[in-house]
């Protein structure tokens, strides 16, 4: 025979000793890898390896193979996220006919921060508002959220990266016959109706209570607010950032009915992590962030939706 029966029990011994051991080296390599509490994990290891190298040969391979196993299964298995989103063209777009996700956001995050991060995205059955988002991280529903300018409210409940994905000036859109040419001061537009988002993010030069606005509540409150302005229905339509717009135009070949005017302020975008979710998501973001040099990668992926010369 091959073994007899004591080496066949010390192994299987061994086996299980080891296999436990590895379980609590799986567990503490999720819990604390990013947190780099490196010396957690050396003991750990120490104790595999001196387990391994009391076995026989058959049994070190065995365990060794375990232990690679556990080393990368963080990877194999990564965590899911679910990332809430609403349409916010080029960054986040739903094609109307498939239904498909896709846009810059997007692909930046899936196919290039989440595997950085270890994290499988769970996106939402469908588009929602920004008031029906904020519901959503609270109530646990969603992990995080992909397109958020920074506010205080927002920051109560969600966790807020170091690393904006991209930032842009504030601006508004007019039919190109308005006598308006530069805004200086919120008295320039006072008086005027603006289309904006129910919640959406205003930048401070907005948030004057002169201004009139004309809040919609949908998963795509530039479309609606666009073909307000096209029917009169109102004086302009704001966005905190230029991108939109400039896709928008260009999508339906607006360029000779729209002006736009952009204010001096920069509004930074996030994908935002709630605050009930796991605590190393933002810091993680950062470090991939960091990784695939975010901000020139997001640029080029944009690139592919409008003219970044005209930001």
């Amino acid at each position: 025979m091959l073994f007899n029966e004591n080496v066949i029990q010390n192994g299987i011994h061994f086996f299980h000793v080891g296999r436990f051991l590895i379980v609590d080296l799986g567990k503490l390599f999720r819990r604390h890898f990013y947190k780099q509490e490196n010396f957690m994990i050396n003991n750990i290891i120490n104790r595999i390896l001196q387990t391994v190298f009391q076995a026989g040969f058959v049994f070190k391979l065995t365990i060794t193979s375990v232990f690679l196993s556990a080393l990368i299964s963080p990877y194999a298995h990564a965590e899911s996220v679910r990332v809430g989103y609403f349409i916010a063209s080029p960054h986040v777009i739903v094609e109307p006919e498939s239904n498909r996700l896709t846009g810059a956001c997007v692909e930046f995050f899936e196919k290039h921060i989440a595997p950085e991060m270890g994290i499988t995205v769970v996106w939402g059955k469908i588009a929602t508002s920004i008031p029906n988002q904020l519901n959503q991280i609270k109530n646990q529903q969603l992990d995080a959220c992909l397109v958020f300018a920074k506010n205080e409210e927002r920051a109560k409940i969600l966790n807020y990266p170091e690393n904006p994905y991209f930032a842009s000036r504030p601006t508004l859109a007019f039919l190109k016959g308005h006598p308006i040419k530069t805004i200086e001061t919120p008295d320039d537009i006072s008086g005027l109706l603006i289309g904006y988002g129910k919640k959406a993010y205003l930048s401070p030069f907005m948030r004057d209570k002169r201004i009139t606005f004309d809040l919609v509540s949908t998963p795509d409150w530039v479309d609606a607010n666009l073909r307000k302005l096209l029917t009169g229905k109102n004086d302009a339509m704001y966005q905190p950032e230029r991108a939109s717009f400039l896709y928008y135009m260009r999508k339906n070949k607006l360029e000779d009915r729209i002006k736009l005017i952009s204010f001096p302020e920069k509004v930074r975008l996030y994908t935002t992590f709630s605050k009930k979710a796991d605590k190393s998501l933002a810091e993680r973001y950062d470090r991939a962030f960091k990784t695939v040099n975010g901000t020139d990668l997001y640029i080029k992926i944009l690139s592919k939706y409008l003219d970044i010369d005209q930001l």
